[in-house]
């Protein structure tokens, strides 16, 4: 499990990993172009790849041929704030599905500089894509999140085959006054850079797919050619 606390007046972000008791620190605002440095260091070998291109290639193919909608739903509530609703189709079919709240982004925004905070994120997604082109569903997702704050999302199961899953979902908002020392490094942690930071998240991840491959929940029949 991963927190991170972000500082906007001081430019300031800290993340902790609390399974490893370690965390990192630096600007926020730098954020997406140490993200961009990082991923090219990571996989710029693994782009190179022949197989690796040609599965991209094919993909984008897909992508292309694939129409993307986005219909506006309903608006109701949600934990006291209105959304409006947004579904997205894929050639006509449910492919994702987000609520928008623009009082609860106006809230927020008399907090802190909220704008500043969507454009960094934003910033952040764009350099993903300066090595893994952004799909246009993944754009009308986007679209739709920079509409205000998003109260609700649901996507597509595993592979894009199923149907629609909560991904997201807004409980309760609380004007209560925060503690201070819910901003505060817990003792004992060890600070990393940046890339050994994000490797233990990639070890953990890894671990986890061993260990659901060992106990066979990866196995399908289905799957097997007949």
């Amino acid at each position: 499990m991963v927190d991170t606390i972000i500082d906007l007046k001081k430019d300031h972000y800290v993340s902790f990993n609390h399974s490893h008791k370690a965390f990192m620190q630096g600007k926020f605002s730098e954020m997406p172009k140490i993200l961009e440095e990082q991923l090219q260091a990571h996989t710029s070998a693994l782009l190179d790849n022949p197989m690796v291109q040609a599965m991209m290639a094919q993909q984008q193919q897909e992508a292309a041929k694939t129409k993307i909608e986005v219909k506006k739903g309903d608006a109701s509530e949600i934990a006291g704030y209105k959304y409006e609703s947004h579904k997205v189709l894929a050639n006509g079919k449910p492919a994702g599905e987000k609520w928008v709240s623009k009082q609860l982004a106006n809230d927020i925004s008399k907090e802190f500089d909220f704008d500043r905070f969507r454009k960094t994120l934003n910033a952040m997604d764009l350099a993903i894509n300066s090595m893994i082109p952004q799909t246009p569903q993944e754009k009308a997702e986007q679209d739709i999140s920079n509409l205000g704050f998003v109260v609700y999302s649901a996507e597509v199961a595993f592979m894009g085959i199923g149907p629609l899953e909560v991904t997201e979902k807004l409980v309760s908002v609380s004007k209560d006054k925060i503690d201070a020392s819910v901003f505060s490094a817990p003792q004992g942690y060890n600070e990393l850079p940046l890339a050994e930071f994000i490797q233990l998240g990639d070890e953990e991840d890894e671990e986890d797919w061993e260990d659901g491959d060992n106990e066979g929940d990866w196995e399908d029949d289905s799957w097997e050619e007949e």
